[in-house]
This record gives structure tokens, sequence and C-alpha cells, in this order.
């Protein structure tokens, strides 16, 4: 509100509030985990979460790492198709590893740039050191970029104030009593003439008497986008647009707006339908419980590569029984929690949930990780991109999929919510048969999928066999 107003922001004093500083103002994405909170509720306890968390990191298949305290994820998502610019998770917690041991966990390679030494992992990603309870995780591993990071944070001390943008710092403040915060700035990301073409495809728009140039200039104020969740006996989650003044009118229509755009990049929540809808000042308030299951999909989202957990010193530097098993299991667990979306009566729109279930297996640590089950985790990965594919309107090329390693191509590009309407194929002239055609291939690819589904339940029995045979009790 005060940012809106033109009014400072100051933000509430709380635990996150050194680590804030070191965001630079490039910074549109923002999200902070009180790791201790969520694990101490009842949900977190009852669902073991602190447990769960131990046996996934050294896998990489998870976001918090174990003992951490505090989570902050910040970073530059280039909106029209949902890739991060750059990307940093300052995990906060005692006995943080210093370079010596990130080398040796990682075996990777010194590097240092600004005044501070760092390792660059053989993952693709760069892990900075910045005291005995702070290590900051930058990837993609992209050297210039991180060196500009680290040039904005030994300045920070110096300000006033974090640099983050208002509507970020705005939402920041309400860390001081939520244990989850996920806020995405959109100031300036909506063009309105490509809001008003993409509004002419939404069924939720059919027959009403909505003035399409209007409402397009009413979605391109959008100032962002908060996400907040609170941990009792179950999860309680509220998602918050906001916009500049002028959207009161449309009150009737927005929440079936935002559900379709929603649901037409892929990214359908199950339970979101449900929620409780409000529309104080110039917002739009949706609120409602949310599963585990969804919070995990959500949270995946904004994963990064963890830095292997220790390892004796002697340890073998081949594959070894521990290290396979901790991968399979997690790739396996990984695809159980997508598979189980088939599920809902919205499985055609969770495209966004397998591709970011593909990108969680990729980023697993192969260390120490036989050769049968990396296989393994890559075909699955394949395949659950071709299944996002075809879940897109993208038919699945089961030929050449069996020949190929990497094997279909979109024929768009997916984004966060409306951009995805500035790389839509034909979106100025023929968006609606387009999207017939789309969701043709959708319904008519489902044999495809259900096959895809069978070989990679077929291709882990197989893998699992195998495995059982190298390792004794596997």
């Amino acid at each position: 509100m005060f940012a809106a107003l033109g009014l400072p922001v100051l933000l509430v004093a709380g635990p996150f509030d050194g680590a804030l500083r070191l965001v630079p103002d490039s910074a549109n994405v923002l999200v902070l985990v009180d790791v201790k909170a969520v694990h101490a509720s009842p949900v977190g306890q009852r669902e073991d979460w602190a447990d769960k968390t131990k046996q996934r990191y050294r896998s990489a298949g998870g976001v918090m790492a174990p003992g951490s305290e505090r989570v902050l994820i910040a970073g530059q998502a280039h909106l029209a198709d949902a890739r991060w610019d750059w990307q940093a998770a300052v995990v906060d917690g005692p006995d943080a590893p210093d370079v010596p041991e990130l080398i040796r966990r990682e075996r990777g390679e010194l590097d240092g740039a600004a005044g501070r030494s760092f390792v660059l992992s053989p993952r693709g990603a760069y892990f900075v050191p910045m005291g005995p309870s702070r290590l900051v995780v930058f990837h993609p591993a992209d050297r210039q970029a991180l060196a500009r990071w680290l040039r904005h944070s030994q300045a920070a001390g110096k300000q006033p104030a974090p640099a983050v943008s208002p509507y970020l710092a705005e939402a920041a403040g309400q860390a001081a009593r939520l244990p989850l915060v996920i806020a995405m700035d959109l100031t300036d990301a909506v063009d309105p003439n490509v809001a008003r073409r993409g509004l002419a495809g939404l069924v939720s728009l059919a027959n009403k008497k909505v003035d399409h140039p209007s409402f397009a200039r009413a979605l391109a104020g959008v100032r962002g986008l908060t996400f907040t969740a609170e941990f009792g006996e179950h999860i309680e989650a509220t998602l918050r647009v906001d916009f500049s003044p002028g959207i009161g009118e449309y009150r009737s229509v927005l929440k079936a707006v935002f559900l379709e755009i929603l649901e037409s990049a892929g990214a359908a929540i199950p339970e979101l339908a449900d929620w409780k809808g409000t529309y104080p000042d110039s917002s739009m308030v949706l609120s409602g419980p949310l599963s585990p299951a969804s919070l995990t999909q959500i949270v995946g989202l904004f994963a990064f590569p963890q830095a292997e957990s220790a390892a004796p010193l002697d340890a073998p530097a081949g594959p070894t029984k521990a290290a396979t098993k901790r991968y399979f299991e997690t790739v396996n667990e990984i695809v159980e929690g997508v598979r189980s979306l088939k599920q809902d009566r919205r499985y055609d729109k969770m495209a966004l949930w397998h591709e970011t279930a593909a990108k969680k297996i990729e980023q697993l640590n192969p260390r120490g990780v036989d050769p049968d089950a990396l296989a393994y985790g890559s075909d699955v990965a394949q395949r659950l991109r071709a299944i996002a594919g075809s879940l897109r309107g993208v038919p699945i090329d089961l030929d050449k999929l069996k020949s190929e390693g990497y094997f279909y191509a979109t024929q768009y590009t997916s984004g966060w919510g409306w951009w995805r309407w500035q790389s839509a194929p034909d979106v100025r002239t023929n968006l609606p048969q387009v999207q017939a055609k789309m969701a043709k291939v959708v319904t008519d690819d489902e044999k495809a999928r259900q096959q895809l589904w069978g070989e990679i339940s077929e291709r882990g029995s197989k893998t699992r066999a195998a495995l059982s045979r190298k390792y004794m009790g596997f």
C-alpha cells in the first residue's frame, strides 16, 4: 500500500533483514522460508519434514538443507519464458562449510572475484561461504553475474535499507510473522496490447460484457504477486495479486481469468478453484487450505543445487551403494509426486509441474551414483519433459524418443502467467483456433502419455533389479 502511494517502505525488523540486504535491485523474485518454524509446526511434524529433508539433501532432492534455520532465495526471472537470469540462495544455519570443505565435498574448483573466494561445482553452480553460519549458492554458474552480486553485497552494509524493489520489500515485511513468503515483482511486465490480444482467447470471458482494451490496461497495471502460508494442523495459504488503481470493476471475472491463465500456462493448483476470493483496495486475494503435495510443487519451482553433505575423507571415488540408493529413491519420489497429479481433473493443465520434476531430477547430485541409476534418472527426466510438452499441445514422437537423447522441441515458450501470451504462436490473428488445435492434441495424445508412464515404471523396475544384483540388500 505504501509503495503504491509513493511513500518509503519500512521493513518490519525480522530474521531475514541481514540476508535481504545482499539482494540487488535487479531481483524480481523473492522466497523467504523460516525452516525451523515450518519443521516444528504440527503439520511439519506429522509429515516428518525434518527427517525427509535429511533424506533428500545428499541427492539435492529438496529446497531446505538439514540444519538450516532460514533460507532466502532471490533471483531475476525472465518472465517471458520462465527461466532464471540468475538465482541466489542464502542459507543460514550453524556449521556452514568453508572453501576447502566445499572443494572436497563437491570435487569443485577454487575461484574468486570481488575479493571473495568461492567454489565452482561440476553441477553448474557456485558455492560461496560467507561466514561460519551462511552459505550462498549461485546459479547458473555465470561468473560475471556472481561477481556483480558479490560487489553489491559488499556495499550493502553501508546502505540505509535493502536495495530490493518496493514491492518485494513490502512483501518481505510479512516474513516477521509468516514462515513462508513468496513474492514476484511484476511491475511493467505486462504489455497492454499483448494482454488485449490474449483476452480474446479466454473461455472465462466468453459471452461476458467486458471491454477488452480497458481490462487489458487494468491487467497491465499489475504490481506483483505474493504467496504466503501458515502452518498449523494444516496449511492455510493466501495468494494476493496487487494492481495499480482501476481493477475493481472487473472483480466478477478476475478470479476466473486468473485461474484460466494459470491453467493455460500449465501451472494449475488443484485447490485454488475452491479458495475464497476477496477484493480489498486494488487487489485480488484468494485464500484457503493447501495440501502438502501442492506446497511441494510450488516451492519446488525455486529449487537450487545444494552442496553435498559431509562425506568421509576416505570415501571411494567410484559408485557406492549408499549414494546410488539415495539417488534412485529420490528420483522415484519425484516421479510419484508428479504421477499423483493424474488423479486431478485438471491433469492436462499441469505441464509446469512435470517440467519442474524433470529439472529437479537433472539437478540431483551424481557423485558416487552407479551409471545404471544415472541413466534411469536421465531417461525419466526426458519422458517427463515429453509429457509436459504433450500437455501443452506438442505431440510426443515415440520413435524419435527411442532414438535420440533429447527428443522434442516446444512450439512456443511457456511463461509465468500472462507472459505466455507474448510468445504464443499466431497470437495476433488466430489465438482461439490455435488453442483449440492444442486442446485436440492434448486429448489425442493421452495414449502416448500413458505409454511413457508405463515405460517409466518398467524402466524403474528393471533398474532396481539390475542394482540389486550389483549391491546386496539394495
